[in-house]
């Protein structure tokens, strides 16, 4: 039921085969039958647009790794300009939907030139059942959305993160 192909890997016959980890019999929990890795194109809109909005050079780009249900991404973008739209902030175009019971998992940011902050350190979470991201700055006791006004032409992001589908 595996083959070893013309470039000697090992492949199974049909889709629905994996490896089975850290055990010595068959448990559904412990079959490994899913793993990829790509990359994706991420945009960020204003508002839920993009209207105007322009990347810096090899800035907008994505890269994920799908084990089972756990999918792991870091994305870099840089505007050139923000353009003219307006409203919440959201990375829009990760690579898999979201669980639906995956509520609002954080990430990991580093921004360069925003415009203004109200005191909270910058964060981007998935949301449930989605392929986005919203930001928010968090501060000791409250959080609140980042819009088009926190962001300047040149602002950019490394955000990277793990979510389940």
């Amino acid at each position: 039921r595996w083959t070893i192909n013309e470039t000697g890997n090992l492949v199974p016959s049909a889709t629905s085969l994996g490896v089975y980890l850290g055990v010595t019999s068959a448990t559904a929990s412990n079959l490994l039958d899913d793993y990829e890795e790509g990359s994706f194109t991420p945009v960020i809109t204003f508002g839920g647009a993009s209207s105007g909005i322009t990347y810096a050079s090899s800035r907008q780009h994505g890269y994920y790794t799908k084990v089972g249900n756990l999918v792991e991404y870091s994305i870099h973008l840089q505007m050139g300009n923000k353009g003219s739209s307006t409203g919440a902030l959201q990375v829009t175009g990760l690579p898999f939907t979201s669980a639906s019971n995956d509520h609002y998992t954080p990430t990991a940011v580093f921004i360069q030139a925003m415009a203004s902050m109200s005191g909270g350190f910058p964060t981007f979470r998935v949301h449930p059942n989605s392929t986005i991201l919203d930001a928010y700055q968090l501060s000791s006791n409250t959080y609140s959305g980042l819009t088009n006004s926190n962001c300047t032409n040149t602002s950019g992001f490394l955000i990277s993160g793990k979510y389940f589908v």
